[in-house]
């Protein structure tokens, strides 16, 4: 379903990455262990193996995985590109489904926690506010027997995000050009875009919160209370954070072999650039080796759990981005103007969110 993308064996020699083979047990207890999640639900047992060079010696340093990120960040992102080019051509009918409050639906027959943190202080008029822990039903009953599967081998989901407004989205986008744009201040405006966008949707037809179809989450021992190690931390966007990355311990390699084999048990689909992001029912079913190319879940532009009714966006405004080449740019010009005594850059990233949503706001009132 996935290749491995290595870096040249040059770069692995100059910062000292050094690889060892794996060892039987090591892939024989994730095999064990997703057989038991596989019989529990009545699926076949689907696992992939390691990366072809093994896993790493030792985990990777902080300046190690700053280095593979410059190298690998850009190829990673085209590749996402060119997924999410295909993924427009996936065909969408909206089907109405509602949507329920998932810590209702998932508390009372399984153990499962909730992220306690609020919505990023990007999103506008949600900045701060708590996140809303809404899917569509369909989404909620599979994501319930991934839970409980869960639980048979000790272990549990810890939900990090679900629905998210349109505002919300949009926000989050704005974060990742901020971010993206200073830590690498030598890319021009497109490869900052083409990244930025290939770690959070382009727009409403490609996000799958925004469709109640997708949920951000990650597994923790049960009894120890500890997370599981993926390699990089949630939200933590960059090549660490791919599919594709390779450079992994063999508790990493686990972790995210445990989380992409028991979504995909569940007909759950996996973005290229997010190990901790699954997604049912949208257009990312034509992604991640699918073979059903159709979609039944559109973003919504809200919803209500009472009566059941969702207004969805319509075919049209799916595909309009939420952010124009003009905006990508200026956001980036004023993300990097430099300081003077006040540091590195002039602007704090909270100053440039509420500049850009103040000028939104002039903007609709014109």
């Amino acid at each position: 379903m996935k290749s491995f993308q290595y870096a040249d064996a040059a770069v692995e020699q100059g910062i000292n990455i050094r690889f060892r083979d794996p060892k039987q047990a090591e892939v024989m207890e994730v095999q064990d262990t997703l057989g038991k999640i596989a019989d529990w639900m009545g699926h076949d047992l689907r696992m992939e193996g390691p990366p072809p060079k093994g896993f790493l010696i030792k985990e990777l340093t902080e300046q190690q995985r700053n280095l593979l990120n410059a190298v690998l960040g850009l190829q990673y992102a085209r590749r996402n590109a060119e997924q999410q080019a295909e993924l427009r051509n996936v065909p969408l009918v909206e089907s109405g489904e509602q949507m329920v409050d998932l810590r209702e639906h998932l508390q009372s027959g399984s153990q499962v926690s909730f992220s306690d943190k609020p919505f990023h202080e990007a999103c506008g008029s949600y900045a701060k506010k708590k996140r809303i822990m809404c899917v569509r039903q369909e989404v909620a009953t599979k994501l319930m027997l991934v839970c409980r599967a869960l639980n048979e081998v000790h272990m549990s989901a810890h939900i990090e995000d679900c629905w998210r407004p349109p505002e919300v989205q949009q926000g989050l986008l704005l974060r990742r050009l901020v971010d993206v744009a200073r830590a690498n201040p030598d890319w021009n405006w497109e490869q900052v875009k083409m990244v930025a966008m290939s770690l959070t949707a382009p727009s409403p037809g490609l996000a799958g919160h925004q469709a109640g179809a997708a949920v951000d989450w990650r597994i923790y021992d049960i009894d120890g209370r500890d997370f599981l190690p993926l390699g990089n931390d949630y939200p933590e966007g960059g090549a660490h954070s791919s599919l594709e990355f390779p450079y992994l311990t063999a508790q990493q390699w686990r972790t995210r072999t445990l989380f992409a084999s028991v979504m995909r048990m569940q007909g759950f689909r996996l973005l290229l650039t997010e190990d901790w992001h699954a997604s049912h029912g949208d257009r990312g079913m034509g992604a991640d080796g699918a073979l059903t190319r159709k979609a039944h879940f559109g973003p919504l532009q809200s919803f209500n759990v009472q009566t059941e009714e969702v207004l969805a966006y319509e075919p049209q405004e799916r595909e309009i981005p939420y952010f124009t080449d003009d905006e990508v740019q200026e956001l980036i010009l004023r993300a990097r103007l430099p300081g003077g005594g006040r540091g590195k850059f002039a602007s704090k990233p909270t100053e440039i969110y509420a500049w850009f949503w103040h000028k939104k706001s002039e903007k609709k009132a014109d």
